[in-house]
């Protein structure tokens, strides 16, 4: 009996051996395939930004096209850079820059010239409530331009007022621009607080072709401007050319063809061909071989050669000059 009992609590003892082996086992088991699965498997990828680079060096000033772009994946994300090649197409570069290089916004061409056509200029000119048409021009209008040329110019026998320029665009009105806010600004469209008045418009920048150019800075110099606002899909030009061909201020050289716009501007306008007047050579009295003068003396009792109304014999001291419309007594 003894015997019995001693066989079983050893075949017991074997037996909880057997599981403690097994269970030590399958712990062993289950932990490994975590361990190892921690170790085989990859750590999860770290995240990358697109930035568009240079394929090729650019000098400042350059067009850029898309064969000059490629997409490329960093680590981090660059304040400013590009990420769609396409957004860059057609862009200028501030800055020279080399192949490989990531484009940022800061370094690519930005402002109102971008907004000037080819074969236009950006003109700006003085403006107020009247010449503005109330302040109610925005960038993007199209406007006409008429000057006035004043009787007391000593310039003209009369005061006349004509179309200068037709469909120009506006590019600038006060701060607010085409291109957007200035610099530093960011644009608004809540009103002023009460009893705060806005700053009121003081220039007007407009697209002007550039053999048109002389004709503006004259007007504006010599006569006064007013704009006047018209529709958008108003197609009205003036169709009709002026019966005398305006006076140039520089003669050129004869050239075999066509002058160009440039050739224009370069030649510029004298102030009698603004109002319309004929060149000295063509005028009736040197067809007939008389001498010309450059404006009637009865016209502009000032001018030089002109003499001086003297007054009655007892005022000898002094003589009464007429310049225009104003009288003056000079002593002598």
């Amino acid at each position: 009996m003894n015997g019995v009992i001693k066989a079983l609590a050893i075949a017991l003892i074997v037996i909880a051996i057997a599981l403690a082996a097994f269970a030590w086992t399958l712990s062993r088991r289950a932990a490994t395939p975590g361990v190892d699965g921690m170790a085989g498997a990859s750590a999860p990828a770290a995240p990358t930004f697109p930035v568009v680079v240079l394929t090729q060096s650019l000098a400042a000033g350059q067009a850029i096209t898309a064969a000059m772009l490629r997409t490329e994946r960093i680590g981090f994300p660059m304040a400013g850079a590009v990420s769609e090649p396409s957004v860059l197409v057609g862009r200028r570069l501030a800055v020279p820059l080399a192949a490989g290089s990531p484009v940022v916004e800061s370094q690519l061409m930005s402002g109102l010239a971008l907004k000037v056509g080819e074969g236009e200029r950006a003109m700006a000119l003085r403006v107020d409530e009247q010449i503005g048409i109330g302040h109610r021009v925005r960038p993007g209008d199209l406007v006409d331009v008429f000057v006035t040329v004043r009787r007391d110019s000593q310039e003209l026998v009369d005061s006349e007022a004509r179309l200068l320029l037709s469909k120009l665009r506006v590019l600038a009105y006060g701060s607010d621009s085409v291109d957007g806010p200035p610099p530093g600004a960011t644009a608004s469209s809540e009103p002023p607080p009460p009893g705060v008045r806005p700053e009121p418009a003081r220039t007007v920048v407009l697209a002007v072709p550039v053999d048109q150019v002389p004709q503006l800075v004259l007007g504006q110099q010599s006569g006064l401007l007013s704009l006047a606002l018209r529709h958008p899909d108003d197609p009205t030009l003036p169709t009709a050319k002026p019966l005398i061909e305006p006076a140039p201020a520089l003669a050129l050289a004869p050239a075999s063809g066509p002058r160009s716009a440039a050739d224009l501007a370069l030649a510029g306008l004298s102030l009698s061909g603004l109002a319309g007047e004929l060149p000295m050579d063509r005028r009736p009295e040197a067809r007939r071989g008389a001498a010309v003068p450059a404006f009637p003396a009865a016209a502009l009792p000032g001018a030089a050669g002109a003499a001086p109304k003297r007054r009655a014999a007892g005022d000898s001291g002094s003589v009464e000059v007429i310049r225009g419309g104003q009288r003056e007594q000079v002593a002598y």
